[in-house]
């Protein structure tokens, strides 16, 4: 997988719309702000930890919260980027576009003269 960074979210939601798939902030549970578990502070087994057991490992006794947004920067970031499948089609990864390993020399020529086609819209 190819992830690129773009210089707005406008142009990442355009680019990524003209081609079929999302930007990583929107491609679902592999997003922090997306993972219930983490927000629900919830584990596959009744032993709370990692969420209760901070202070045992690092000598502090402090509440640990997860909330949607609570990294802005990262926020930022993901609503800015778009990954291109190289091997591993995979929407709930936002690499929806892209070639997988089935692909032969031309498909792969062809997406990518398509994503060509597609940036140098919106980036040049």
């Amino acid at each position: 997988m190819l992830t690129l960074i773009l210089p707005s979210a406008k142009i990442a939601r355009d680019i990524a719309a003209e081609l079929g798939t999302k930007v990583v902030a929107r491609a679902g549970w592999h997003v922090y702000n997306n993972m219930e578990q983490l927000m629900n502070l919830r584990t596959p087994t009744t032993v709370p930890c990692p969420f209760s057991c901070f202070g045992r490992y690092a000598g502090e006794d402090r509440e640990i919260r997860y909330w949607q947004g609570m990294l802005p920067k990262t926020d930022a970031l993901l609503e800015r980027a778009l990954n291109i499948s190289i091997g591993v089609s995979d929407p709930g990864l936002s690499s929806g576009y892209g070639v997988t390993i089935r692909d032969d020399a031309e498909s792969v020529e062809r997406h990518a003269m398509e994503f060509r086609r597609v940036a140098e819209k919106y980036l040049f």
